[in-house]
């Protein structure tokens, strides 16, 4: 029986990884593996959302329509992640920051900046 209840929560959690991954390729156009998604926390993947938008005047809107409802799904708030995200970007770690000129990952962090609107994170 222990078994069959092992199986049957690994079975759940696969389902849901699966459901994700749809929603993600039906809302937002964004595929992924399976593979990919069980390594990938909710965190790192509006991370990779984020990091398709390279000019700093679509930023707001993918955070509003893709960023934000992404991790409210999965009750994850976005502030931190968004303050992850720039630091990284300004430390050169994202692939985006590296293939951006310093003026581009610039204004994309302050179009990221202005999003955020928790006064203890900005």
């Amino acid at each position: 029986l222990e078994n069959a209840s092992e199986a049957a929560v690994e079975l759940v959690a696969l389902r849901r990884l699966l459901e994700d991954l749809l929603f993600l390729k039906e809302s937002y156009n964004f595929d992924m593996p399976l593979s990919v998604r069980e390594q990938e926390g909710p965190e790192m993947i509006a991370i990779k959302l984020l990091e398709r938008t390279v000019a700093a005047d679509l930023v707001a809107d993918v955070i509003a329509r893709e960023v934000r409802p992404y991790l409210a799904r999965h009750s994850v708030t976005s502030e931190r992640c968004l303050l992850y995200y720039l630091q990284d970007l300004m430390e050169g770690v994202t692939a985006t920051a590296s293939a951006m000129s310093g003026s581009a990952w610039e204004a994309k962090a302050l179009a990221i900046i202005s999003c955020i609107t928790d006064v203890d994170i900005k």
